[in-house]
């Protein structure tokens, strides 16, 4: 006859403990299974929220930097048109330089904009 060990089951008076029945620590307390799950729904949320508040900033940056591709192939047609009179080329030249200047300034701007916005809104929904 073979001993089995009292710890391994058999004629004992202790019945067994169901999945219902067992707490686990992680069940119950500031970080149950459920707190951990509504964290995530939380943090998916504010990830969505994130991605969309940079999404429009994209698209806006993106719009003023199509607006000045158009600019500049403006520019260069005009300079092209003006080659012959050498006054005239070197004036335009200058008041483009003065227009290429201020979209750097208001696309230095806009991205200062957006990344004070989105600070802003990782602090609104505590995100690190």
């Amino acid at each position: 006859m073979v001993r089995r060990p009292h710890s391994a089951g058999g004629a004992s008076s202790r019945r067994a403990i169901t999945s219902r029945e067992h707490h686990s620590p992680i069940d119950n307390g500031p970080h149950s299974a459920d707190d951990l799950n509504r964290d995530n729904d939380q943090t998916d949320e504010k990830r969505t929220v994130l991605n969309e508040l940079r999404r429009r900033q994209n698209e806006e940056l993106l719009k003023v930097l199509e607006e000045e591709h158009h600019a500049e192939e403006q520019r260069e047609h005009l300079l092209r048109q003006a080659s012959a009179d050498r006054r005239e080329r070197v004036r335009m030249e200058q008041l483009f330089d003065k227009e290429r200047a201020l979209t750097s300034e208001r696309i230095m701007q806009l991205t200062d904009r957006h990344e004070r916005a989105l600070a802003a809104k990782m602090d609104e929904l505590q995100v690190t």
